[in-house]
């Protein structure tokens, strides 16, 4: 993402407001007041070790994508009645989704919220979910509303603290008894089972998939805006890094990794 763009205009005055609406606040170690230069210069150390850790240490694929799987175009909107061309699909990141998020609390704002913040990797329901990465346990919650996200588990990750920031991981429309496994469990090692593919009854309404996203910053509630408006859309690109070059580091080699773009 271009960081020259992310703090663009921003005082700080805007800055807390602006990071409301994005449902984060900033490490208490850190300012309550903290300025957008300062955060600006956060962001591009947490993401620099993030990068460097990823060369060291391979991430776990959360999903096993077991054979061939489409990636999805939802620029074009979104038809639930679809029939998938195979079982696993990818739902790609910082794709502007005009008209697939109908509930109400996407258009409760002066813009409505379509960029999609983190990466959907579509499976059949009760697919096992891993961790990519080492963490702790952060928070779960069932969050059952239509278009929510239903089962919520977020990870907080202190390999990356050394400047500041820890990364936490949101994993999106898991199954009920995901909760309850992440809750027993509270430390995982990467590539520890954490959950399962919710059906459409404990999902939010989806086809059945796994939405992961991360953050630089710790969320307000058991929650991160799985999309964000127009205006927010390059500062949200910093606190929220793209998923996919690590998920890709973890999938190379896989002998039956094939993908068809939908």
């Amino acid at each position: 993402m271009e960081f020259k763009t992310a703090f663009k205009n921003i005082s700080s005055g805007d800055l807390q407001s602006r990071l409301s609406e994005l449902g984060v606040r900033v490490p208490p170690e850190s300012s309550s007041e903290v300025s957008p230069e300062k955060l600006d210069s956060l962001l591009r150390r947490a993401l620099a070790d993030l990068d460097t850790a990823a060369k060291q240490t391979n991430w776990i694929s959360p999903i096993v994508l077991s054979g061939r799987y489409e990636v999805f175009d939802f620029t074009k909107g979104y038809d639930p009645s679809r029939k998938l061309r195979f079982p696993y699909g990818w739902g790609r990141y910082d794709e502007d989704r005009v008209g697939m998020y109908n509930a109400e609390f996407f258009k409760s704002g002066v813009e409505p919220r379509t960029i999609h913040m983190g990466v959907d990797l579509g499976a059949p329901a009760g697919t096992s979910v891993f961790a990519p990465i080492a963490a702790r346990l952060h928070a779960t919650e069932f969050r059952g509303a239509e278009g929510d996200y239903g089962g919520t588990i977020i990870l907080k990750a202190d390999a990356f603290k050394k400047n500041g920031l820890a990364l936490f991981l949101l994993f999106g429309h898991l199954s009920r008894a995901s909760l309850k496994l992440a809750e027993s469990v509270e430390c995982f090692r990467a590539g520890d089972l954490l959950g399962w593919v919710g059906e459409k009854h404990e999902n939010g309404g989806w086809n059945p998939h796994l939405h992961l996203q991360l953050s630089w910053l710790e969320p307000i509630a058991v929650d991160l805006p799985g999309a964000v408006n127009a205006s927010n859309r390059s500062l949200a690109c910093a606190i929220f890094p793209d998923p996919s070059v690590y998920l890709q580091q973890a999938w190379a080699g896989w002998p039956t990794l094939a993908a068809t773009l939908a």
